[in-house]
Protein backbone atom coordinates (compact mmCIF):
# COMPACT_ATOMS: atom_id res chain seq x y z
CA UNK A 1 0.00 0.00 0.00
CA UNK A 2 0.87 3.23 -0.74
CA UNK A 3 1.07 6.21 1.10
CA UNK A 4 -1.95 8.15 -0.98
CA UNK A 5 -4.01 4.74 -1.27
CA UNK A 6 -3.73 4.93 2.36
CA UNK A 7 -4.71 8.81 2.63
CA UNK A 8 -7.69 8.47 0.53
CA UNK A 9 -10.38 9.94 -0.19
CA UNK A 10 -10.60 11.20 3.75
CA UNK A 11 -8.87 10.80 7.31
CA UNK A 12 -9.58 11.85 10.10
CA UNK A 13 -7.11 14.56 11.68
CA UNK A 14 -7.09 16.31 14.86
CA UNK A 15 -6.62 20.07 15.49
CA UNK A 16 -2.65 19.99 14.81
CA UNK A 17 -3.32 18.25 11.46
CA UNK A 18 -1.95 14.79 12.32
CA UNK A 19 -4.18 11.63 12.35
CA UNK A 20 -6.29 11.31 15.19
CA UNK A 21 -4.65 7.80 17.48
CA UNK A 22 -6.42 4.79 15.82
CA UNK A 23 -5.94 6.31 12.13
CA UNK A 24 -1.76 6.71 12.80
CA UNK A 25 -1.80 3.63 14.33
CA UNK A 26 -3.66 1.79 11.01
CA UNK A 27 -1.05 3.81 9.03
CA UNK A 28 2.13 2.68 10.43
CA UNK A 29 0.60 -0.82 10.31
CA UNK A 30 -0.71 -0.96 6.57
CA UNK A 31 2.62 0.91 5.16
CA UNK A 32 5.09 -1.12 6.91
CA UNK A 33 6.73 1.72 8.89
CA UNK A 34 8.62 1.18 12.11
CA UNK A 35 6.77 3.94 14.27
CA UNK A 36 4.58 6.67 14.77
CA UNK A 37 8.05 9.31 14.44
CA UNK A 38 8.47 7.65 10.80
CA UNK A 39 4.89 8.23 9.79
CA UNK A 40 4.61 12.00 11.35
CA UNK A 41 8.20 12.80 9.42
CA UNK A 42 6.41 11.50 6.07
CA UNK A 43 3.04 13.08 7.49
CA UNK A 44 4.29 16.52 7.55
CA UNK A 45 6.86 16.40 3.84
CA UNK A 46 3.53 15.41 2.42
CA UNK A 47 1.49 18.29 3.80
CA UNK A 48 4.26 20.67 2.65
CA UNK A 49 4.39 19.71 -0.56
CA UNK A 50 0.92 19.77 -1.17
CA UNK A 51 0.65 16.01 -1.67
CA UNK A 52 -1.96 16.01 1.20
CA UNK A 53 -4.48 18.45 1.62
CA UNK A 54 -6.16 19.33 5.22
CA UNK A 55 -9.38 20.23 5.53
CA UNK A 56 -10.01 22.50 8.74
CA UNK A 57 -13.36 22.91 8.82
CA UNK A 58 -14.37 18.76 8.71
CA UNK A 59 -11.09 18.21 10.42
CA UNK A 60 -10.08 15.81 7.96
CA UNK A 61 -7.12 14.88 5.29
CA UNK A 62 -7.23 13.73 1.70
CA UNK A 63 -5.10 13.52 -1.13
CA UNK A 64 -3.82 17.09 -2.29
CA UNK A 65 -3.59 18.83 -5.69
CA UNK A 66 0.48 17.86 -5.93
CA UNK A 67 -0.86 14.33 -6.29
CA UNK A 68 -2.59 15.03 -9.48
CA UNK A 69 -0.07 16.74 -11.33
CA UNK A 70 2.50 13.80 -10.66
CA UNK A 71 -0.30 11.53 -12.38
CA UNK A 72 -1.56 13.83 -15.19
CA UNK A 73 0.36 17.46 -15.05
CA UNK A 74 3.08 18.33 -17.67
CA UNK A 75 7.13 17.63 -16.91
CA UNK A 76 7.18 20.80 -15.58
CA UNK A 77 4.25 20.10 -12.85
CA UNK A 78 6.18 16.78 -11.91
CA UNK A 79 9.45 19.14 -11.80
CA UNK A 80 7.73 21.43 -9.08
CA UNK A 81 6.17 18.82 -7.55
CA UNK A 82 9.69 16.79 -6.86
CA UNK A 83 11.00 20.22 -6.09
CA UNK A 84 8.54 21.37 -3.63
CA UNK A 85 9.14 17.36 -2.14
CA UNK A 86 13.13 18.27 -1.76
CA UNK A 87 12.87 21.27 0.23
CA UNK A 88 10.54 19.81 2.41
CA UNK A 89 13.08 16.99 3.24
CA UNK A 90 15.25 20.01 4.15
CA UNK A 91 13.14 21.94 5.97
CA UNK A 92 10.68 20.00 7.67
CA UNK A 93 13.30 18.27 10.24
CA UNK A 94 14.69 20.89 11.96
CA UNK A 95 17.89 19.13 13.19
CA UNK A 96 18.85 17.46 10.51
CA UNK A 97 19.43 14.13 12.32
CA UNK A 98 17.45 12.41 9.30
CA UNK A 99 19.39 13.17 6.84
CA UNK A 100 23.06 13.24 5.71
CA UNK A 101 24.35 16.65 5.52
CA UNK A 102 25.50 16.04 2.14
CA UNK A 103 22.26 15.17 0.84
CA UNK A 104 20.68 17.95 2.55
CA UNK A 105 22.80 20.32 0.77
CA UNK A 106 22.14 18.75 -2.76
CA UNK A 107 18.90 18.98 -2.12
CA UNK A 108 18.92 22.65 -1.50
CA UNK A 109 21.34 23.10 -4.46
CA UNK A 110 18.47 21.48 -7.15
CA UNK A 111 15.22 22.06 -5.48
CA UNK A 112 13.37 24.47 -7.68
CA UNK A 113 13.32 27.27 -5.21
CA UNK A 114 17.00 27.59 -5.09
CA UNK A 115 17.92 26.06 -8.47
CA UNK A 116 21.49 27.30 -10.16
CA UNK A 117 21.19 27.79 -13.77
CA UNK A 118 24.09 25.03 -14.98
CA UNK A 119 23.72 23.68 -18.80
CA UNK A 120 26.62 21.06 -18.03
CA UNK A 121 27.01 18.36 -15.80
CA UNK A 122 30.29 19.29 -15.18
CA UNK A 123 29.40 22.86 -13.83
CA UNK A 124 26.95 21.04 -11.38
CA UNK A 125 30.34 18.33 -10.16
CA UNK A 126 32.47 21.59 -9.81
CA UNK A 127 29.66 23.57 -7.54
CA UNK A 128 29.28 20.07 -5.69
CA UNK A 129 32.82 19.99 -5.21
CA UNK A 130 34.10 23.28 -4.52
CA UNK A 131 31.13 22.84 -1.80
CA UNK A 132 33.26 19.82 -0.47
CA UNK A 133 30.35 17.43 -0.86
CA UNK A 134 32.47 14.77 -3.55
CA UNK A 135 35.89 14.21 -4.59
CA UNK A 136 36.22 14.08 -8.56
CA UNK A 137 39.11 11.39 -10.08
CA UNK A 138 39.44 11.25 -13.66
CA UNK A 139 35.43 10.54 -15.03
CA UNK A 140 34.57 9.47 -11.59
CA UNK A 141 33.06 11.08 -8.46
CA UNK A 142 32.51 10.27 -4.87
CA UNK A 143 30.63 11.37 -2.04
CA UNK A 144 33.11 12.41 0.79
CA UNK A 145 33.28 11.14 3.78
CA UNK A 146 31.43 13.63 7.09
CA UNK A 147 31.07 12.90 10.68
CA UNK A 148 27.80 12.00 12.14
Amino acid sequence: MTFAEWTGGSRQVTEHALPVADELSDAVTRLGLLDAAQFKRLWWIALNSDLVDIHEDELTAGIGPARALLDQGSDEDALKVWSDIAHALTTVDADGTDLDPRLVVILRLFSHREAMRVDEPQEILAHLEQAGLIKRSGPMASLTATER
